[in-house]
């Protein structure tokens, strides 16, 4: 990616100025998922483990109550399965 492309990609303005609260919250459901899958390992993605296909979006989407089981907002879930499907979009464009 050249300066002239990279120019384009707002990540502060585009995208954490815009949405700081829910940005903070799903690097919060990141972290509590590690703890749950990776306990005692580093904050990472372990990608085996997760390998969403768009269904997992819809389930919370479409569930009424504001908060998982475990006391994570769907929503917020549900934005990281967008992210993560996102990405995995992106790097096969790669």
């Amino acid at each position: 990616m050249n300066a002239e492309e990279r120019k384009k990609m707002k990540v502060f303005t585009g995208l954490l100025k815009y949405f700081p609260d829910a940005c903070l919250y799903v690097g919060y459901v990141s972290y509590v998922a590690n703890e749950q899958h990776n306990p005692g390992q580093p904050m990472h993605w372990a990608r085996e483990k997760s390998i969403g296909e768009g269904d997992e979006i819809v389930r919370h989407l479409m569930d009424n109550e504001i908060y998982d089981t475990d006391g994570l907002r769907h929503r917020g879930k549900a934005a990281w399965r967008a992210m993560e499907l996102l990405q995995r979009e992106i790097e096969l464009d790669k």
